[in-house]
């Protein structure tokens, strides 16, 4: 049982850490086409794409101003570890 918690674990923060390049790499625009770019942005889309149907709603507001979508699973990933882990 401790073995598959701590899988949990290790996936969770691996994908906290990929979801933190991620916004970094969406902040600074960086090559979509580059292909290490095109694996984080496939393996972190299934914890984003949940959050796509909120910015659909929110014309007025500036792209720039908005927060990306992976910051947004990420601050949601983090509270859910505080409240597993602690």
């Amino acid at each position: 049982m401790q073995f598959i918690i701590t899988a949990i674990y290790i996936v969770a923060v691996a994908m906290f850490w990929l979801l933190v390049f991620r916004a970094i790499a969406a902040a600074l625009k960086l090559n979509p086409y580059n292909p290490s770019i095109q694996f984080l942005f496939r393996i972190t889309e299934p914890l984003v794409r949940p959050f796509r149907g909120l910015r659909r709603g929110s014309s007025r507001i500036d792209p720039a101003v908005f927060p990306p979508m992976g910051i947004l699973a990420l601050i949601i990933l983090y509270f859910l570890y505080r409240i597993w882990w602690v």
